[in-house]
C-alpha cells in the first residue's frame, strides 16, 4: 500500500494533531485548545508551531475491532418416519397401441356392420353413415383414442349376420 499522501503538508499537520490529542488522552494536563489564551493587541497569542512528523515514521492503520458473529440458532433435525399408506386409484383401462386398427378402419368396420344387419332398418340409426365422429353414432363408445370399445346396439332391430370386418375393431370390449 502506498502512504504519498502522508507526505503532503496537511497531512503532516494532521498527524501532529492526531498525535497530540492522543498523548492528552494520557495525561492529566489540560491541551492548550482547554486553556484559556491571552490575546494581545493583535490578537491571540503566538502559539508553538507544531512539529512536524519525521519522514521514517510509519503509520500503522488502526484495526477494526471485531463484531460478534451472530450464532445459529440449532433447528430441529427432521426424523425420517414411514412412509404414510396412500389409496391407490384403480387404473385407468386403455388398451396397449395394436400394431393393425385405427379410426379410420374403425369407421369402416362399423359402416360393413351397418350394412350386413339391416341399418336402414333399425330402429335408432341417428349418425350412422354421416361425417359425424364415431363417438356420436348411435351405441358407439369411444376411447381416448380415437378408437371403438363399445357398441350398444341391444333391441335396435339388427337383422342378419355380423361381417367379419368386425375383426378390425381390435379394440371392442363389448358387444
Amino acid at each position: 500500500m502506498t502512504l504519498n499522501w502522508l507526505k503532503t503538508p496537511a497531512a503532516t499537520l494532521l498527524l501532529t494533531m492526531l498525535i497530540a490529542a492522543i498523548a492528552a488522552c494520557g495525561s492529566e494536563e489540560p491541551t492548550p485548545a482547554q486553556t484559556e489564551q491571552p490575546t494581545g493587541p493583535s490578537g491571540p497569542a503566538s502559539r508553538p508551531a507544531p512539529t512536524a512528523v519525521p519522514p521514517t515514521a510509519t503509520v500503522t492503520p488502526a484495526t477494526p475491532t471485531p463484531r460478534p458473529t451472530q450464532t445459529p440458532i440449532p433447528t430441529a433435525t427432521p426424523v425420517p418416519t414411514e412412509p404414510r399408506p396412500t389409496a391407490t386409484p384403480e387404473p385407468t383401462r386403455f388398451a396397449p397401441p395394436e400394431s393393425g386398427g385405427s379410426p379410420g378402419t374403425d369407421r369402416d368396420a362399423l359402416v360393413a356392420i351397418y350394412h350386413a344387419t339391416g341399418g336402414p332398418g333399425w330402429t335408432n340409426s341417428a349418425n350412422w353413415l354421416t361425417a359425424e365422429p364415431l363417438a356420436r353414432w348411435h351405441g358407439v363408445t369411444m376411447d381416448g383414442h380415437g378408437r371403438v370399445v363399445e357398441l350398444w346396439l341391444n333391441e335396435n332391430g339388427l337383422e342378419g349376420e355380423l361381417p367379419p370386418d368386425i375383426g378390425a375393431l381390435t379394440r371392442l370390449e363389448w358387444l
